[in-house]
C-alpha cells in the first residue's frame, strides 16, 4: 500500500489568518494553482501501477483541490471518496476565527487552551483533541484496501496525526512534527515516509 498525503490549496482563511478548523473558505488563485502543481507532480509517478483511490475530507477545501488534482490525472472526480473522518481538527465554536477573535470572546478559556502543557489532549471549548484526531485516523487506515495506491488530501494539523499514526510515532513525536506546507506531497509506504522532490 501506498498512501501520497497532501494538504489543500491555500485558502482565503490562511491568508487571513484565520484558524479554519471545520468550516471552509474557497481556495485563493494560489491555492488553485498549487493543486494543479501537485497533480502534475504525481501524473507520470501514477501512470502505471495499482489501482488508485483518491480520498478528499468532507470539507470544500479539500475536495476542491482533490477535483483540480483529479483533473490533472485524468481521474473521475465522481469517484472522489469523501470522509469526514480526515477532517481537520475542530475548535468547536472557535472554527473561522482569528487568535484576537478568540480571545476577544473569551480571554480566559483561550489562554488556557494555549497553555496547556498536554498538547496531546489539549481541546478547544467543544472542540475536539489530537487524541480524537487519532482514533479518527486509525479508524480511516483500519478500512482501507491494503493492495492499493492512495492520494489523501487533508489539513494541516490532521496530516500529522495520520502520519503518526501510520508510523507509530508516540504522541510527543507527533506533537512536534512540522507543520505540513500547502504544496508538498509525503508518501507513506513500507512504514516509512519520504517527501517527493519538487
Amino acid at each position: 500500500m501506498t498512501i501520497y498525503l497532501m494538504r489543500h490549496g491555500e485558502t482565503e482563511w490562511n491568508v487571513a489568518g484565520r484558524l479554519q478548523g471545520q468550516k471552509d473558505s474557497p481556495l485563493t488563485a494560489r491555492g488553485r494553482a498549487q493543486a494543479a502543481a501537485m497533480g502534475r507532480r504525481l501524473a507520470p509517478l501514477l501512470a502505471v501501477g495499482p489501482p488508485l483511490t483518491l480520498w478528499a475530507s468532507a470539507l470544500d477545501r479539500s475536495w476542491h483541490t482533490a477535483r483540480l488534482l483529479a483533473a490533472e490525472l485524468a481521474c473521475d472526480p465522481a469517484a472522489i471518496r469523501r470522509d469526514a473522518r480526515l477532517n481537520e481538527q475542530s475548535l468547536g465554536p472557535w472554527d473561522g476565527l482569528t487568535d484576537g477573535e478568540m480571545m476577544a470572546r473569551d480571554e480566559a478559556a483561550w489562554t488556557a487552551w494555549r497553555r496547556q502543557a498536554d498538547l496531546w489532549m489539549a481541546a478547544a471549548p467543544g472542540g475536539e483533541s489530537r487524541a480524537d484526531m487519532a482514533l479518527r485516523a486509525r479508524a480511516w487506515l483500519d478500512t482501507i484496501d491494503m493492495s492499493a495506491t492512495h492520494m489523501v488530501v487533508g489539513h494541516g494539523v490532521f496530516n500529522r496525526i495520520l502520519r503518526g499514526v501510520y508510523g507509530g510515532f508516540g504522541r510527543d513525536r507527533v506533537t512536534a512534527l512540522e507543520s505540513f506546507p500547502h504544496e508538498a506531497i509525503l508518501v507513506l509506504e513500507r512504514g516509512r515516509e519520504t517527501w517527493l522532490d519538487g
